[in-house]
């Protein structure tokens, strides 16, 4: 089957993509998976343009394969890449016009910390796109530096844990009329080894962090999750909004070693101020309970800021993000955030605020699905922490 790049696959690069942050970002599969609700193409150009671009899966005849590259730029990851072979066959006898094709995908990659992962995934539509399905199995190797432990600062002296392991995920959505909501059940079971990398029998502190941090963990997690969405476009999006909740339990008489919620809050929007700019607004709230392992811990996720730098049981944030077109294809972003990372309510006006500001270059890329693609960089405080990333559609 030869290789096609054609509009209708930017769903493809969109699940896949989701996959791939899913599973580096949250390794004991929490679902980030949100199925698209629309899989008409918009520029930001144009909406004639948008209307003449239009394609849907029934005008698929038969499946194609599709690269898909993503790259990784975390401080704390790590620099490298994760390349996907996704297949995507259409549901040839759904009617409806946004019904997304079935997807199955293969991915593996690493980064220059010696963390790789590799994996498979598919996806499924049923009864006219009111039942969906999402899948995934994956292994992985992990190497992290973690800036606190409990009441343990190490911001001065990182620890680097590795976490080894495997997983699986499962989630099924049913449509709510004919809305653009959906709800549905999930479940994950992984299993994990945490260890501590290095370890100095002349240090008597590393030893006791080395015994609290080396244990296996088996994660069984029964969840619930909603979300409306109504985007122009899944990968890109120009407007609309996406919000909803997740509810994730482990549990003990699921199998679960340790028992701990996890809920997660989100929502986005995309509002155009005219033809050439066009701004996002995101706010974000996660918290944890129970006998939740250190490396679940929420973190504030702000480009600039290392993954898992700033913790604790609770994390709340909100960025903007602005895009203004300036010559044909290309246009200039800025953006900028806040988060706090925290135990408790009564901790969260003590806690400290982290910030970040940044700018980046985007590039539509109309012969790829009109995604945009570009580099971003970025500045955080307090401790004038820097980073860049290469950046597949809307960076968040």
């Amino acid at each position: 089957m030869k290789i096609i790049w054609t509009q209708k696959y930017r769903y493809i690069l969109f699940k896949v993509t989701l996959i791939i942050f899913f599973f580096i970002g949250n390794i004991t599969l929490s679902a980030q998976l949100a199925p698209a609700s629309d899989l008409t193409m918009s520029t930001s150009t144009s909406v004639h343009e948008q209307t003449k671009n239009r394609d849907t899966i029934k005008d698929a005849k038969k499946g194609s394969f599709l690269p898909v590259p993503y790259f990784i730029t975390d401080q704390n990851i790590g620099f490298g890449l994760v390349l996907a072979l996704a297949y995507m066959h259409p549901n040839k006898k759904e009617t409806r016009e946004n019904t997304p094709p079935s997807i199955t995908a293969a991915f593996g990659g690493g980064t220059t910390k010696k963390t790789w992962v590799a994996g498979g995934a598919h996806t499924h539509s049923w009864n006219n796109d009111k039942l969906r399905y999402a899948g995934a199995i994956l292994s992985f190797n992990v190497n992290l530096d973690f800036y606190e432990l409990g009441s343990l600062d190490l911001s001065d002296n990182p620890i680097e844990v590795n976490l080894n392991g495997w997983g699986i995920a499962n989630h099924v959505f049913f449509r709510i009329g004919e809305s653009n909501v959906f709800i549905g059940p999930q479940y994950g079971y992984s299993s994990i080894e945490s260890s501590l990398n290095i370890i100095d029998p002349d240090e008597p502190v590393l030893d006791s962090i080395g015994k609290v941090i080396d244990k296996t963990i088996t994660f069984s997690a029964l969840g619930l999750r909603t979300h409306y969405d109504n985007r122009d476009n899944t990968i890109s999006p120009t407007k609309g909004h996406y919000g909803g909740f997740e509810l994730n339990y482990n549990a003990k008489w699921l199998g679960s070693t340790e028992q701990f919620a996890s809920f997660n809050l989100f929502y986005k929007f995309y509002l155009p101020i005219n033809n050439w700019l066009h701004s996002i607004y995101h706010l974000d709230y996660q918290t944890v309970g129970g006998d939740a392992p250190f490396y679940l811990k929420p973190y504030v996720a702000l480009r600039g800021v290392p993954a898992l730098y700033y913790q604790g049981d609770i994390s709340t944030k909100v960025e903007t993000q602005w895009r203004a077109l300036f010559y044909k294809n290309w246009a200039v972003v800025a953006f900028l955030g806040a988060g706090k990372a925290f135990d408790s309510f009564s901790d969260f006006p003590h806690s400290q605020w982290i910030s970040n500001y940044g700018t980046g270059l985007r590039y539509v890329m109309k012969k790829a699905f009109n995604t945009r693609v570009g580099i971003d960089v970025a500045w955080a405080n307090p401790n004038s922490q820097f980073g860049w990333y290469i950046v597949i559609g809307t960076s968040f």
